[in-house]
């Protein structure tokens, strides 16, 4: 299985899933579990809930250790201090 291929999948998965949530179909809590199961019937692969659930744990706590490498801080405090318009993107939700 290409990765590359498996992350454009899971892109066109996740938007998919994001568009039914924002239209009231399927619960925000539902999301994770449909992406994956729905990515991996695309491989031919099944996983149960109890699975992808776990995975959705483990998933989400080492997200919360993300932090950005020194090199880019340093890179962000330069933009900063010669007043240099930054964005910053995220696959983080609104809170």
């Amino acid at each position: 299985m290409d990765s590359t291929e498996l992350f454009k999948q899971s892109r066109i998965v996740s938007d998919d899933i994001l568009e039914k949530e924002k239209a009231g179909l399927i619960p925000p809590e539902e999301c994770f579990y449909q992406r994956i199961k729905i990515l991996y019937e695309g491989y031919g692969l099944e996983a149960d809930r109890e699975t992808i659930e776990e995975f959705e744990r483990i998933y989400r706590w080492k997200q919360t250790r993300i932090q950005p490498f020194e090199t880019m801080m340093e890179i962000l405090d330069f933009c900063r201090d010669k007043n240099i318009t930054r964005a910053i993107l995220t696959n983080g939700r609104e809170k």
